[in-house]
């Protein structure tokens, strides 16, 4: 990807990787579009036994990307991929700053945010959620103690203040760091509304014409065993996993796939469905483990396909690219 023009970085989270892989990896992105990414991602992905089979995207220029591997293991990956960080449609950290620094750590095959970058991403996200102090510093001051000098430049220049407004970092003072995110322009106009630009307006229309939740009947019978285990294996690929045992009226259904929610609805109820489940299997092979793992391959099968619809689309990549 990277021959591609396509510069990576992991954020945070990267020390024990790959050999453990936590829920899901903070990504940053440069040198291609959205849809470009996608299409080399989906390209690496099939050279190595996965599959592309949803995005969903929480800001404009970042999304979830999520991954599953191919053939009976169905285990899963999830990229929170992002071009600048943002919140709340804020621009809080711009991609040149992520990769200011880049470096590769020693037998690692990726790349890595710089020490000061990764604190201030790290502080930056805490900050404009509103986490608590308390859970900041457990992260934060290993990060800053390790490259005082430069984290302290790092959050001093994005904080738009002279230099020496972090230096109580030093000191670990925690509680005067807090008033100091709490009173940046850019953290304090995150607690008011939304900033609605052409960009959030794409979003949005991006989330109407093309959903990323999913309304799929299952047949008669299938345990309610089998429907928590589909629940299981396909829970990346959701925000939200509702199960009914009765119809769904056809607005609520609408808003399911709206908010990225997998919708089941038994295959006797009413109403349109993206997806109709079909028990495929020997009556010998019924078992809650064989006919969950059957039918979310059958759910997954359908959202790799849609995926490939909606917005495997670029004709601009590099031939090079893969």
């Amino acid at each position: 990807m990277e021959e591609a023009g396509c510069q990576s970085l992991i954020l945070h989270g990267w020390e024990d990787m790959p050999e453990i892989i936590p829920s899901d990896i903070d990504f940053a992105v440069s040198g291609v579009s959205p849809d470009q990414y996608l299409e080399l991602l989906d390209r690496y992905c099939a050279q190595c036994g996965w599959k592309l089979v949803q995005v969903i995207e929480h800001e404009s220029d970042a999304l979830y990307a999520i991954c599953f591997q191919r053939g009976s293991q169905q285990s899963s990956i999830v990229l929170d991929v992002t071009w600048d960080y943002r919140r709340k449609g804020e621009v809080l950290i711009d991609n040149r700053s992520l990769f200011k620094g880049r470096w590769k750590p020693k037998g690692k095959p990726f790349y890595s945010a710089a020490k000061e970058v990764e604190f201030l991403y790290d502080f930056v996200k805490s900050a404009s959620k509103g986490k608590p102090i308390n859970e900041m510093s457990a992260r934060l001051k290993p990060l800053f103690e390790e490259s005082p000098d430069r984290c302290r430049k790092s959050l001093e220049t994005w904080l738009n203040r002279k230099p020496g407004v972090a230096h109580q970092l030093e000191e670990a003072c925690w509680s005067d760091i807090e008033k100091i995110y709490k009173s940046s322009p850019a953290v304090v106009r995150l607690s008011h509304s939304r900033r609605i630009r052409m960009r959030e307006i794409k979003l949005y229309l991006r989330r109407v014409m093309e959903p990323t939740g999913l309304i799929v009947s299952y047949p008669p019978e299938v345990s309610s065993e089998s429907l928590k285990q589909i629940a299981e294996i396909l829970k990346d690929a959701f925000r939200w996993i509702k199960i009914e045992s009765r119809g769904v009226p056809l607005i609520r259904r609408w808003i399911r796939r709206w908010r990225s929610t997998l919708l089941l609805v038994p295959e006797e109820s009413r109403g349109v469905v993206d997806l109709a489940l079909k028990n495929k299997l020997d009556s010998e092979e019924l078992s809650d483990d064989v006919m969950s793992r059957n039918l979310a391959s059958q759910v997954l099968q359908y959202m790799s396909h849609r995926i490939g619809r909606q917005r495997l689309k670029s004709p601009s990549l590099s031939k090079s690219a893969g």
